[in-house]
C-alpha cells in the first residue's frame, strides 16, 4: 500500500469497506476462522502477513478496536471504564466467512473469548517486548499525519525521549472528553490474559521476535518453528514444503510494526 493510502483516512475508508463487501459476499468459503488480537503495534500485521498465506485463508478486513463495542456512553475513554458489548461483538464477528481472518485490539475479557470460541474461531494472540512495543508506537504516531494524537505528541513534547516516556506512560485528557493516549505499561497489564490464559481458553500465543526472523532481528528457525505451531492450531499438517511456502511468500511484507525503530533517528517504524 502506498504511503497516501495510510495517510489519507477517507480513501482508505472506502478501500476498506469495498473489500469488506466482498469478503462478506463469498457465502461459499470452507475453513477455518480465525481471530488474531494483539496490544497495538505488537505485530498484528506481522502474524496476519504470515497466516493470510496458509492455504484457503483470506483477510475479511474485520478490525475490532476496543471503542467499536464500548457500551457506555463514552467514544473515547480511560481503559478502566471500557465495558464490551458482548452482542455487537458476536454481530461483528458473523460477518466473517468461513476461511477468513479478523484482527483485534482488545482487552482480555472472557466474554469475549467465549464468543470467539462459541463462533468457531481460532483465537492468535501476539505479543511483543514492552520496549519495542514502545518504539513503534512512538514512530507509527509520528509518521501517520491522521492519527488522534500526532499533533499533540509532537507539539507537547519537544525530544522523542519525552515522546517515548509520553507513550510509555500515557496521555491524559487536558479536559473532560478530550483525547487520551492509554500508556504502553497499562495496555500490556490488560491485554495480557490473552497469553496468562492460554492453557484455559486454547488460544496460540505468538512472540512478535519468534516471527519476525532474520530480516528483522530475529531467528529464521525459530519463525518457521512458530508457522508451524499456527499450522497445528488450524488443525492442519505442518509439513516442510508448506512451512516454507508460507515462510517465503510472506518474508516481503511490509508492516508498520516491522522495526523497533531507534531513538532520535526519525525513522519511521514499520
Amino acid at each position: 500500500m502506498s504511503k497516501h493510502f495510510f495517510q489519507n483516512a477517507t480513501l482508505r475508508l472506502v478501500l476498506l469497506k469495498t473489500y469488506r463487501a466482498y469478503a462478506r459476499s463469498m457465502v461459499w468459503r470452507h475453513g477455518p476462522k480465525v481471530f488474531i488480537n494483539s496490544i497495538p503495534k505488537a505485530g498484528t500485521h506481522l502474524a496476519t502477513a504470515i497466516i493470510e498465506e496458509v492455504p484457503g485463508l483470506m483477510q475479511s478486513r474485520l478490525h475490532v478496536e476496543m471503542w467499536d463495542i464500548h457500551k457506555g456512553p463514552e467514544a473515547v475513554a480511560p481503559i478502566e471504564v471500557f465495558q464490551p458489548d458482548i452482542e455487537q461483538f458476536r454481530r461483528m464477528l458473523a460477518t466473517v466467512r468461513p476461511g477468513q481472518i479478523a484482527t483485534a485490539h482488545l482487552p482480555w475479557h472472557p466474554g469475549l473469548y467465549e464468543v470467539a470460541k462459541e463462533m468457531g474461531f481460532k483465537t492468535i494472540f501476539v505479543t511483543r517486548k514492552p520496549e519495542d512495543v514502545e518504539r513503534s508506537t512512538l514512530y507509527y504516531i509520528k509518521g501517520l499525519r491522521r492519527h488522534f494524537m500526532h499533533r499533540r505528541l509532537m507539539e507537547d513534547y519537544q525530544t522523542d525521549e519525552e515522546r517515548l516516556a509520553a507513550v510509555r506512560q500515557g496521555i491524559p485528557p487536558r479536559f473532560p472528553g478530550d483525547a487520551a493516549l492509554v500508556g504502553t505499561n497499562e495496555l500490556r497489564e490488560r491485554f495480557m490474559g490473552w497469553a496468562q490464559n492460554d492453557e484455559v481458553n486454547g488460544s496460540l500465543v505468538l512472540n512478535f521476535e519468534d516471527i519476525v526472523g532474520s530480516r528483522g532481528g530475529g531467528s529464521h528457525a525459530a519463525r518457521k518453528t512458530a508457522i508451524g505451531a499456527i499450522l497445528r492450531h488450524l488443525d492442519l499438517e505442518p509439513s516442510e514444503t508448506l512451512v516454507n511456502q508460507i515462510d517465503s511468500r510472506s518474508a516481503d511484507k511490509k508492516s508498520f510494526t516491522f522495526r523497533s525503530g531507534k531513538i532520535g533517528s526519525g525513522a519511521q517504524s514499520a
